[in-house]
């Protein structure tokens, strides 16, 4: 008996699932190895300490654009929803780690903007992965 259409709609919808968390935990791995490395320039005092609130800055969207580039290496459809919801995904790990290592997570709007911006970010990088891709074919 042959497999009806909606049956392998829903598992390709469930199969964006693994590379959306990949995503998001590979780009919180590459950002811990970039905050080890300023933490060592600070420890060395190359940088000022001045330079933290601008560098987690820079942190958070090189991890949002890192996560929606894997998923756009990974997928091939729908790469603005999946490129931000690995963002997403991403800053919501950092927020929660930050939250673990200070002791407490208030949640202010802040979080929630830093979390739509992270979206944003991994979606544009993941749907202009896909846009550049398909001209090259």
């Amino acid at each position: 008996m042959p497999k009806s259409k909606r049956s392998h709609r829903n598992k390709k919808k469930s199969g964006a699932l693994w590379p959306i968390v990949k995503a998001a935990l590979l780009a919180s791995a590459a950002v811990l190895i970039l905050i080890v490395i300023f933490t060592g320039v600070l420890y060395l005092e190359w940088l000022p300490e001045s330079s933290i609130p601008l560098l987690n800055g820079i942190f958070k969207v090189v991890g949002a654009a890192l996560a929606g580039l894997l998923v756009g290496r990974s997928l091939t459809e729908r790469l603005w929803l999946f490129g931000g919801l690995a963002a997403a995904l991403f800053q919501a790990l950092a927020t929660g780690c930050m939250g673990i290592f200070l002791g407490g997570l208030q949640l202010r709007p802040s979080l929630v903007g830093d979390i739509l911006l992270a979206a944003v970010i991994g979606g544009a990088v993941a749907y202009a992965f896909f846009s550049l891709s398909k001209k090259k074919t």
